[in-house]
């Protein structure tokens, strides 16, 4: 039946439509990545004549003309990495831009360094200055531009890679924090088991000799049993903010459409999550405030939901439209 073969093809044309699209953004992308890092090899390239023309002891010889030249060479080469560079800030959101202005300005900062040494060098080995001409190394300097333009063609060029390796960032944060808050419920367990861990073993500021005193007598303290009970009913909300961030990872990378506000409100929406989990490790080592825990739980659980929206949102972008229902 044809209006039933145009029901059960709608999705497939859809879902052939958001392949399209994600092959034509990442070919788009990887077009603006190979152009980026052919302009970087060319400023190593320009760095590199400088260091022929200044960097082997003949700095006051090297004319006027001919220093200006290879300069100019650096100037130009630089030029044209920041005229391909920014087809990737094109509906770039704040983590793309600052990730590719941080790329490309590592390699221009890099770039100017071997400019900057070799003009001192020369008005050095002019002034009769030698020695202290040629303890300007600039081969080193040349090395660094080529690490920075190494670097450059690693570097994120889609809002999704960007927003999704920030993400991840933060995912890591909140692992570490995770393992910290199992690491210190395991040292209570076993400072309990032992007898240890009672509220007898606080510090107090009254018979600490300095501050100093007190501060170590804090380090040395493990959780009571309540506070031992208090960490493990809020251990499993810390589990639960990591796992969301990874599920944000997984809809960074999946994502099709590069959608920079959806992805931007993925990104501040997992920024809060790890730090609010952080926050509630933190206010879980003993001794506890029962107030900074109930209040850094309610952060945390302020911040599931925003993060559950924001990354259903980009999930959405990507879904195939479902075709109506026949009748």
């Amino acid at each position: 039946d044809a209006s039933l073969l145009a029901v059960l093809g709608a999705p497939t044309a859809s879902r052939g439509a958001a392949a399209a699209t994600a092959r034509e953004h990442r070919d788009g992308a990887a077009a603006v990545r190979r152009a980026a890092a052919e302009a970087a090899k060319d400023v190593t390239a320009a760095c590199e004549k400088v260091v022929m023309v200044f960097g082997f002891g003949g700095c006051a010889d090297v004319g006027d003309d001919a220093g200006l030249s290879v300069f100019g060479a650096v100037e130009k080469a630089l030029g044209v990495l920041v005229a391909v560079s920014s087809g990737a800030t094109i509906n770039a959101g704040e983590a793309l831009l600052a990730g590719v202005r941080a790329a490309v300005g590592a390699v221009a900062h890099a770039a100017c360094d071997v400019v900057d040494a070799a003009s001192r060098a020369s008005v050095l080995a002019r002034a009769g200055e030698a020695d202290a001409a040629a303890a300007i190394k600039l081969a080193p300097m040349a090395g660094v531009v080529a690490q920075r333009a190494a670097e450059l063609e690693k570097a994120a060029f889609t809002n999704c890679a960007a927003c999704g390796r920030a993400v991840a960032k933060r995912a890591r944060e909140a692992k570490a924090a995770a393992e910290e808050l199992r690491e210190m419920m395991s040292e209570a367990q076993q400072a309990l088991a032992e007898g240890g861990g009672s509220e007898g073993g606080r510090a107090d500021a009254d018979v600490c000799a300095d501050d100093s005193d007190y501060d170590d007598a804090l380090e040395l303290d493990s959780m009571n049993a309540a506070e031992l009970a208090v960490a493990r009913a809020a251990a499993p909300a810390v589990q639960c903010a990591l796992d969301a961030l990874k599920a944000c990872v997984r809809a960074c990378i999946g994502a099709a459409h590069d959608e920079r506000d959806s992805l931007e409100a993925l990104l501040a929406a997992a920024n809060a999550t790890a730090r609010s989990a952080e926050e509630l490790v933190a206010a879980l080592y003993a001794p506890q405030d029962h107030e900074e825990v109930s209040t850094a739980s309610a952060a945390l659980r302020a911040a599931g939901m925003p993060l559950h929206a924001a990354t259903a949102a980009v999930r959405q972008a990507d879904r195939p439209e479902q075709g109506a229902a026949p009748a």
